[in-house]
Order: structure tokens, then C-alpha cells, then sequence
């Protein structure tokens, strides 16, 4: 089956993945949908014949990179890619600190 059959919580979400999601043992973009529900899905590289799950396939998409640990405002996981959350969809406004935002909401629930 195509990734691009597969239920995403968002069309942000969608578009990010089949941009940039690849095998994580070989690196190819040639990757097909197995079986599952999103964000249980696995997934089959007919280059390298390996199966693999969603979170494997974007792991790697930015290794290193501080964007890829942004903590996601809405739902709180850390699959915040090009400012759209894997887990729930959620699209982060550009050059909004919600690092910030997080910290000063914590001082002030902790003056309460």
C-alpha cells in the first residue's frame, strides 16, 4: 500500500512524512505501508526488504538537530518535525519560544 493512504492526524503531518521519511537501514525514500493505523503503522523498504514502525522511519529525519526535541505545546511528545507534531498534529506558529512560554507558566503555577 502507498504512505499516502495512510490516516495522518493532520495534512501538515502527512506532507512532512512521505517528504522526508525513509528506510532507516538502507536511507531509501522507496518505503510502502505494511498494515496498521497511524501512529502504528509498519512499514517495508522493497530496496533493502527490512520492515520497520513509524517512529523508525523519523527517528533519523533530523539527527541532532534542537528542533526534532521540541516539546509539543498541545500534547506534550517530542515528534515535533518542521514545527508539526507526529503524535497529534498540532502546527507550531514560526518563531514562537514555547520553551519559554512552558518555563514561565511553570514559575507561575509555582508562585501559586
Amino acid at each position: 500500500m502507498n504512505i499516502s493512504e495512510i490516516d495522518f492526524p493532520s495534512l501538515e503531518t502527512k506532507e512532512v512524512f512521505i517528504k522526508n521519511a525513509s528506510c532507516c537501514y538502507c536511507q531509501s525514500k522507496n518505503i510502502d505501508w505494511k498494515s496498521g493505523e497511524y501512529p502504528n503503522i509498519s512499514l517495508y523498504c522493497p530496496d533493502c526488504e527490512q520492515e520497520m514502525d513509524f517512529y523508525e522511519a523519523i527517528v533519523h529525519l533530523l539527527p541532532g538537530e534542537d528542533n526534532f526535541y521540541v516539546e509539543c505545546p498541545e500534547c506534550e511528545d517530542n515528534n515535533v518535525i518542521e514545527g508539526v507534531c507526529f503524535s497529534c498534529g498540532f502546527e507550531l506558529e514560526e518563531g514562537r519560544d514555547y520553551k519559554r512560554e512552558k518555563y514561565v507558566r511553570w514559575l507561575l503555577e509555582k508562585n501559586d
